[in-house]
C-alpha cells in the first residue's frame, strides 16, 4: 500500500502486554522475510492513551520524518490521526489499525486511515459473557449446548467496505 520502501512506525499499548508484543514481532518477522527496504524505525509505547501517544508520535515524526506507514497494533487510533494531521511528515503515511469503530470509519472515509483490521471485539464478549453464564448454568438445561469451538472472523476494513450502519 504504501508508495516506496521506508521506515516504519509501530504504536503499541505496552511491549509487555502479550497480544501487542505478539502482533510486533509477527510484523518485524514479517518486514524480514518479505519486504525488503521496509524497516521499523521506532516502537512507540503509548500506553493506549490518545494524549500521550499522539505526543510521542509527534516526537517520532520529528526524527523520523521520512515514515512512511504507522502501524497501531492498540487502540489510541485518535492519538494517531492527530500526530498525522499535525503534517510533520514528508508524506501521508499508509495507516493500519485495529477495529472499526465510528472513529476508524471516519478516518477511512477521510483517507488518514488505509486500513482497519477489525478482530469483532463484540462478538467476542458476547461469546465470552455466554460462556461464562453457561458455565454456571444461568441457563436452562433445555438450550442448546455452547459449542466447543466458536470462530470469530477478522475482516480487513478500507474505504470501499465499510458497512452501514455500523455493525456496532
Amino acid at each position: 500500500m504504501g508508495r516506496s520502501p521506508g521506515p516504519i512506525v509501530i504504536l503499541c499499548n505496552h511491549l509487555g502486554f502479550q497480544s501487542h508484543a505478539d502482533r510486533v514481532r509477527g510484523f518485524c518477522q514479517f518486514l524480514v522475510e518479505k519486504a525488503p527496504g521496509w524497516h521499523v524505525a521506532e516502537v512507540v509505547e503509548g500506553g493506549d492513551d490518545r494524549m500521550h501517544s499522539e505526543l510521542r508520535l509527534r516526537e517520532v515524526f520529528q526524527k523520523h520524518r521520512d515514515t512512511v506507514a504507522i502501524y497501531n497494533v492498540g487502540a489510541a487510533n485518535i492519538g494517531v490521526a492527530r500526530a498525522i494531521r499535525a503534517d510533520l511528515l514528508d508524506v501521508r503515511p499508509v495507516f493500519v489499525g485495529h477495529e472499526l469503530t465510528s472513529n476508524t470509519a471516519a478516518f477511512l472515509r477521510e483517507g488518514l486511515m488505509s486500513i482497519a483490521i477489525d478482530q469483532s471485539p463484540e462478538l467476542q464478549v458476547r461469546l465470552a459473557v455466554d460462556l461464562i453464564l453457561r458455565h454456571f448454568a444461568f441457563f436452562g438445561h433445555d438450550q442448546a449446548p455452547f459449542p466447543l469451538e466458536t470462530e470469530v472472523p477478522t475482516v480487513l476494513y478500507g474505504p470501499e467496505n465499510i458497512p452501514n450502519p455500523l455493525p456496532f
